[in-house]
C-alpha cells in the first residue's frame, strides 16, 4: 500500500486486515517518486504483491496533475517487473454519485481517465478505481477493503455512506430536443481552440442556427471559409493572442453584443502509444495543458452573462482506449472543471466524441471495433441536442455494438457497458451481472489435457484466430491464415500487445512483450502456447528453450541506462568494434537464409518497397502504420535490412547490401513499375539502391524520401538525445533490444556515415515533418529536411517519429494522393 509520509492510513490498514489481507505500508516522502519505492520493494527479493493499493490521490491535496505522473510512473514499474499483481487506485471525491455530492477534483479525475485506459492496455495489471468521499468512515472503509479482497469485475466504484456504486453508461433518450424549440445562439458565440476539422463545420452550424458574430479564439479560419460565412452576413473577430481574449469579451459587451455562447473545441487526436511507452512527466504536462486552456477560458467568462459553455473531448475519457492516455485524463478532468462550473451556478456541458469521418484517413480499424466515424451532419445534430438540453456530459458515436462489445471485451469484461441495452444483449444473456468470474486459463488447461495430442495445436490455433479477428476487428476467425505474418495480416505494436494481453488473459501463461516478433505467424505462435501452458513436446517448454543462440544479452539494455545515454559516442565506437566480429557476406548466395522482404498492404496501384531504417527500431514493423493508409489502394512491401535478426549476416560493405536489396526487388516486382520510398535512415538506403536499380537498367518510377538527414546533419547533432529518447520510447512488440539488433546497428553506421545525397533518374517527393523534434534556435524552418535535386516537397503531420507512428495513416494517405497524381 503506497500512501503519502504521514497519512493516517491505519484505519485503512485496520479493514484490509480484516478482510484477510496482510497489507504492508509503503510511505512516500514529499519530493520521492513512488515509482522508485514500489521498484525498491519488488526488487527486495521479497514475496511479489498480490494486490498493489495506491492511495496517493486519497491522501494527497496537490492539484494538477502530480499524482497523475505518479501513477503513470508506478505502472511503468509494475508493468516491467512482469509480477502477477494488480493495481487499484483509491481517489478521493473523483467522482460524484449524487446530485448533492460537491463537484469532482479535477487531480483526481485525471486519475480515474487514465484508469480506463489501462484497463484496456494492462487488463492483468489492472484492478481498478476506487472512489471514497472527502470525509470517509469506517463504512466506507470496511467496503473498500471488500471490493480489494474479493474478486470480481467491477473496476469502476464508488464508496458512500458504505454503499458501493458502480459506474454505467446510459443512452441518452431518443427524441427532438427537450425545450421543443430549436435552440438559436443569442449574441456573440466565442468558439476556442484549435481543431482545424472540426472547426469549419461547427461554425458553419451556427450560422446555420443564426448567429450574426463569431468570435475566434485558436487557430486560423482559412479565408475562404471566412468569406464564405461573411457573404451569408456573419461578422468574423479574430483573437490572436490568448492574453487578449478578456479585452475582447469586454469591447463586446460595450458594443452591446456580449457573449452569450461558448464553445471550446478540440479534434481527434488520432493513436497514439501505451501509458508505458510515455515519460510520466510528459504525459503529465500534455494533460495539464488541456486542462488549463478549458480552465483559463471558464475563469475569462466566469462572471459575464454565458448561457452556454460547451467543451468538447474524446470518448476515451468515457471509455477508455488503447493509446488514449492523454485524451482520456484530460477529458476526465474536463468534466470535473464543467462540474464544478454547474456547482458555481453557471452552465457547462461536455460533449465526447468519437473520431469525425474526415478525420479518419483508414476508416477500416474502426469499424473492425465497432466504431464508425462520425457523419458531421449527425454530429452537428447531436450537438444541437446536447446543447439544447443543457445535458452535463454525452458521449456521442456511431456504434454497432454487436461488434464493438466482443472487442472491448476481449481482455476483461466491461461492467461499465450494461447500462446500455444493446451492449448488454452483445454480451451475451445477461453478460456477467451475478457477479461470477470464470476462470478462461483454467478451463482452456483442462480442455488441453482431455485433448489427444494431434488435436492440441489445432485447438489452440483456433483460440489464436478468434483472438487475432476480434484484435483485428474481421467477421470471423476463417479471414485468418494460419501461416501469415502478424504484420502482413495488419499487426502494429499496438494491436500486437492487444493481443498478447488477450492470450495472457485466456490462457494464463506469462507472455512476452515480443511475442508476436518471436512467433511471427498465428501456426507459430499456437504451438509456442502448447509449450507454455502444458510443456507440451509438440510446442515449446519455456522461453529459454525458445530463444535462439545469440538473442537476448546486455548490449541493448544497456542501450536505456543513463551511462550510455551520456556517452552515446562511446556505447556506438564499443558496438561498431564488436560488429566487426559478426559473420559477414558479399553476396546473396552467401546468406544463411534468404533476404527477406514483407507485405504490409495490398492494392491495385504501383506498389511501394519502403527501405527500413538501419537504427535499433530497424524493421517491418516500422511501416506498419503507414501501409494502413495505402490498404486497398497499392501493395505495401518493406524490405528490412540483414543482420538484426538472430542468426543473420552482416553485410561486408555497402555495394554488398546493394546487391542482395536490388535482388531482392526485383523478384518481388517482376516487371512491372514499382516505387521506392524509405524514412529516416531508410530514405538513405531507398536513394543509394535507387542508383543501383538505375545502373542495372531498373529505376524506380519514383522516389519518397520521408524526413532524411545527412549523418553529420548540425540538426541530428542538436537533437541527438530527443532521437535516442525517441527510440527507446518506441522500444515495442516488434523491437526487442537484443545483441544482434545493438550490433546490427553499428555495423551499419560505418556503411552510411559518408552518405551524401546523389541525384536520380526518378521522380522525387520529400516528405517533411511539420513539427521539430526538439528545441530550434537557427534559423525559421532551418530544422526541416531538405533535398539539394529536384524533388516536390510536401510537410506530414507530425514530427520526425509520429509523422510515420501515431500519424502513419495520414502519411499514407498523402504519398497515395501524389503518386495517383503521376498515374502511379
Amino acid at each position: 500500500m503506497l500512501a503519502p509520509s504521514g497519512a493516517p492510513v491505519e484505519p485503512v490498514l485496520a479493514a484490509l486486515r480484516a478482510e484477510g489481507l496482510s497489507p504492508v505500508t509503503m510511505p512516500v516522502r514529499p519530493g520521492d517518486d513512488p515509482a522508485d519505492a514500489a521498484r525498491a520493494a519488488l526488487d527486495a527479493g521479497t514475496d511479489a504483491p498480490v494486490r498493489v493499493l495506491s492511495l496517493l490521490d486519497a491522501f494527497d491535496d496537490r492539484p494538477g496533475t502530480a499524482v497523475l505522473a505518479d501513477t503513470a510512473g508506478l505502472v511503468r514499474v509494475l508493468a516491467d517487473a512482469g509480477t502477477a499483481t494488480s493495481l487499484w487506485c483509491v481517489t478521493r471525491g473523483a467522482v460524484a454519485v449524487a446530485a448533492d455530492d460537491p463537484a469532482p477534483r479535477p487531480a483526481g479525475a485525471s486519475v480515474w481517465g487514465l484508469g480506463r485506459v489501462l484497463a484496456l492496455e494492462q487488463p492483468r495489471l489492472w484492478g481498478g478505481l476506487l472512489d471514497l468521499p472527502a470525509a470517509p468512515d469506517r463504512a466506507d472503509l470496511d467496503a473498500l477493503a471488500r471490493v480489494v479482497a474479493r474478486a470480481g469485475d467491477e473496476d469502476q466504484v464508488a464508496v458512500r455512506s458504505g454503499a458501493l456504486h458502480a459506474r454505467r453508461l446510459e443512452r441518452v433518450p431518443a427524441g427532438p430536443a427537450t425545450t421543443g424549440t430549436a435552440w438559436r445562439p443569442r449574441g456573440t458565440v466565442l468558439v476556442h481552440g484549435d481543431a482545424a476539422v472540426r472547426a469549419p463545420y461547427v461554425l458553419r452550424w451556427l450560422a446555420g442556427r443564426g448567429a450574426t458574430h463569431l468570435l475566434l479564439a485558436g487557430a486560423p479560419v482559412p479565408a475562404e471559409l471566412t468569406a464564405e460565412l461573411a457573404a451569408d452576413g456573419v461578422e468574423i473577430t479574430t483573437v490572436a493572442d490568448p492574453a487578449g481574449l478578456a479585452a475582447a469579451l469586454d469591447r463586446c459587451d460595450a458594443a452591446g453584443t456580449p457573449v452569450r455562447t461558448v464553445l471550446h473545441l478540440v479534434d481527434s487526436t488520432g493513436p497514439g502509444v501505451p501509458v508505458v511507452a510515455v515519460e510520466p512527466a510528459d504525459l503529465a504536462t500534455a494533460v495539464g495543458a488541456g486542462t488549463a486552456a478549458v480552465a483559463d477560458l471558464a475563469a475569462v467568462c466566469a462572471d459575464r452573462p454565458v448561457d452556454e459553455f460547451v467543451v468538447f473531448t474524446s470518448t476515451a475519457a468515457t471509455w477508455g482506449g488503447g493509446g488514449a492516455a492523454v485524451a482520456a485524463a484530460t477529458g476526465a478532468a474536463l468534466e470535473a472543471l464543467a462540474a464544478g462550473r454547474r456547482a458555481a451556478g453557471r452552465p457547462a456541458t461536455v460533449v465526447a466524441w468519437t473520431p469525425w469521418a474526415d478525420e479518419v484517413v483508414e476508416p477500416g480499424p474502426l469499424r473492425r471495433r465497432g466504431i464508425l466515424p462520425l457523419d458531421p451532419e449527425l454530429a452537428a445534430d447531436a450537438l444541437a441536442r446536447a446543447v439544447d438540453g443543457r445535458d452535463d456530459t454525452v458521449a456521442v458515436a456511431d456504434v454497432d455494438w454487436s461488434m464493438f462489445v466482443p472487442a472491448f471485451t476481449a481482455v476483461r469484461p466491461a461492467p461499465l457497458l450494461r447500462g446500455v441495452p444493446e451492449a448488454a444483449e452483445a454480451d451475451g444473456p445477461g453478460g456477467r451481472a451475478d457477479g461470477t468470474v470464470r476462470d478462461p486459463a483454467r478451463a482452456l488447461r483442462d480442455r488441453l489435457a482431455a485433448a489427444p495430442a494431434a488435436d492440441r495445436h489445432r485447438i489452440l490455433l483456433d483460440l489464436v484466430r478468434a483472438h487475432v479477428a476480434t484484435v483485428l476487428g474481421h467477421a470471423s476467425p476463417g479471414a485468418i491464415e494460419a501461416d501469415r505474418d502478424f504484420l502482413e495480416l495488419g499487426f502494429d505494436s499496438l494491436t500486437a500487445l492487444e493481443l498478447r494481453d488477450a492470450l495472457r488473459q485466456e490462457t494464463g501463461a506469462e507472455l512476452s512483450a515480443t511475442l508476436l516478433f518471436d512467433h511471427p505467424s498465428p501456426a507459430d505462435l499456437a504451438r509456442h502456447l502448447l509449450g507454455r501452458i502444458l510443456g507440451d513436446t509438440a510446442g515449446e517448454t519455456s522461453d529459454g528453450a525458445a530463444t535462439p543462440e545469440g538473442a537476448g544479452g546486455i548490449l541493448g539494455g544497456l542501450f536505456r541506462q543513463p551511462k550510455a545515454r551520456e556517452d552515446a559516442a562511446g556505447y556506438a565506437e564499443l558496438l561498431v568494434k564488436l560488429a566487426q566480429f559478426r559473420p559477414s557476406f558479399t553476396e546473396p548466395g552467401q546468406l544463411t537464409r534468404p533476404a527477406g522482404i514483407l507485405r504490409l498492404a495490398e492494392g491495385p496501384g504501383t506498389p511501394v518497397v519502403c527501405c527500413c531504417t538501419m537504427s535499433l527500431l530497424s524493421g517491418a514493423h516500422e511501416y506498419a502504420r503507414f501501409a494502413t493508409g495505402l490498404r486497398g489502394r497499392r501493395d505495401v512491401w518493406a524490405l528490412p535490412n540483414p543482420g538484426f535478426g538472430v542468426g543473420e549476416e552482416l553485410p561486408a560493405d555497402l555495394d554488398a547490401l546493394l546487391r542482395v536489396h536490388a535482388d531482392t526487388v526485383l523478384r518481388t516486382v517482376g516487371d512491372g513499375r514499382f516505387v521506392l520510398a524509405g524514412h529516416s535512415g531508410g530514405a538513405m538506403v531507398a536513394n543509394v539502391l535507387a542508383g543501383e536499380l538505375e545502373r542495372q537498367g531498373r529505376p524506380p518510377a519514383a522516389v519518397v524520401l520521408m524526413d532524411t538527414y545527412p549523418a553529420d546533419s548540425e540538426v541530428l547533432g542538436g537533437w541527438t538525445n530527443q532521437l535516442l529518447d525517441g527510440m527507446v520510447e518506441r522500444d515495442s512488440a516488434y523491437t526487442p533490444m537484443d545483441d544482434h539488433r545493438a550490433t546490427a546497428w553499428a555495423g551499419y553506421l560505418p556503411l552510411f556515415l559518408d552518405w551524401r545525397p546523389a541525384p536520380m533518374e526518378s521522380a522525387t517527393l520529400l516528405v517533411r515533418a511539420s513539427e521539430p523534434l526538439g528545441e530550434w534556435s537557427g534559423e525559421p524552418d532551418g530544422w526541416r529536411s531538405r533535398w539539394p535535386y529536384p524533388h516536390e516537397a510536401v510537410d506530414a503531420v507530425g514530427d520526425h517519429f509520429t509523422m510515420v507512428g501515431e500519424r502513419g495513416p495520414d502519411l499514407g494517405a498523402t504519398v497515395h494522393e501524389w503518386l495517383t497524381g503521376r498515374d502511379l
